[in-house]
């Protein structure tokens, strides 16, 4: 399966019902039930897929419409309002134009029901959402601090989470306010500008372009060099200011020059492989994160083996045959339609065990990340059993 739905967010609404609302906000959304990503690219997509689908879409109550758990106790799913088209504003969000009915008006208007909550398609390579499957009306809203419609308030989208994580990245402590973190980035700014060699007002967007094409000449410059010297070609910047001194050290005042470019050339690589770290640092992050998120690790093991899984991270091939093997630990973040695995082997409590313990038996990776009976624990659970481990229980666990 390539996708999944996702209860995506919580839109709060006016005693007026509005004709225009937003229904999924611009950016990275986070929601309890599943994160994604709203960009240009997402958006074509859904309002393409609105548009493919040819009918109006619901606006239905308490996601009726969904049925399963959410189906009404005489199945019927009656329509609130149908959204008859859908619109983009770029860094702002979708937008869908509504016909409420007359039900689902008068909810709004005696503020019996105060927020959307649309069900959105997410597909699962990239995390993009790609199409709105309907919108209910709620107040079991997923995500916290989505600003009411009317009065267009500023959206805010886990804001602690947002500090928490810009600390970590400018390496602040983690009392540093957001004015430090405004400071400090400012800063980081500044020496970008510095480097690309820009005007010291230009925005970040200039400042980012100029150093890049900075460092792809530094780039070229580094390959010519070590032509040019008969270095290999992975030389380091040492090794190329060593062997330019020692071709200049006879004429050294007549070549100043190049000793000065020697000089720059060595401190733009070593700018180079700082930018260079720090995006590994980053892509290292993003697939534990990505490990988390799917429900194979959990935030207990993170903690407890952080360098060890940090370290087998910065390998891309070795994390994936890694992650590939580990089981589902715990739930995700999103709620996936037909993701309820049972483990084999029956599902009498017996031979759960049995099959559990075998699994984690012959995956060895697993034992780095927890132990055999919280493994065994899991199994049961995902089985319908209670997770506490009689004595019993406990022979049938042999290595």
């Amino acid at each position: 399966m390539t996708e999944i739905l996702v209860y995506a967010n919580r839109i709060a609404l006016d005693a007026v019902p509005p004709a225009r609302v937003l229904v999924v906000p611009w950016g990275y959304v986070k929601s309890k039930n599943h994160d994604f990503v709203v960009d240009r690219e997402a958006a074509d997509a859904m309002v393409a897929a609105l548009t493919a689908h040819g009918t109006d879409l619901p606006i239905d109550f308490e996601h009726t419409t969904m049925g399963g758990e959410f189906a009404s106790p005489d199945g019927s799913a009656p329509a609130m309002g149908w959204i008859k088209a859908l619109s983009i504003e770029e860094g702002v969000g979708i937008w869908a134009d509504v016909e409420w009915t007359e039900r689902g008006a008068n909810f709004i208007a005696k503020k019996e029901y105060r927020y959307l909550s649309p069900v959105v398609l997410v597909r699962k390579s990239d995390s993009r959402a790609v199409g709105l499957h309907s919108v209910g009306l709620t107040n079991k809203p997923a995500i916290v601090g989505m600003a009411p419609i009317a009065n267009k308030e500023a959206i805010v989208v886990n804001s602690e989470e947002v500090l928490q994580q810009a600390r970590w990245f400018l390496n602040l402590p983690t009392t540093a306010t957001e004015q430090d973190i405004m400071n400090e980035l400012e800063k980081l700014l500044g020496q970008i500008r510095t480097l690309a060699g820009v005007d010291a007002t230009a925005n970040a967007e200039t400042a980012l372009t100029a150093l890049k094409a900075k460092l792809d000449d530094a780039s070229k410059i580094r390959v010519a060099a070590c032509k040019a010297l008969k270095l290999a070609e992975r030389a380091t910047a040492d090794d190329i200011v060593a062997a330019v001194n020692k071709a200049v050290e006879p004429n050294l005042a007549a070549n100043s020059e190049l000793q000065v470019i020697s000089n720059r050339l060595k401190e733009t690589t070593e700018e180079l492989n700082t930018m260079k770290k720090r995006m590994s640092d980053g892509d290292i992050q993003a697939r534990i994160d990505k490990a988390f998120s799917d429900g194979k690790l959990c935030k207990a093991q993170i903690t407890a083996n952080s360098e060890q899984l940090r370290e087998m991270a910065s390998d891309e091939k070795r994390w994936n045959a890694f992650v590939d093997v580990l089981p589902v630990q715990h739930p995700t973040d999103g709620r996936v339609v037909a993701n309820n695995t049972k483990p084999a082997g029956g599902t009498d409590r017996a031979s759960v065990i049995k099959a559990a313990n075998s699994e984690y038996t012959s995956e060895s990776d697993i034992h780095e990340l927890c132990s055999r009976e919280a493994f065994v624990s899991d199994a049961l659970v995902r089985a319908g059993h209670s997770d506490t481990l009689s004595d019993d229980d406990k022979k049938l666990l042999v290595c």
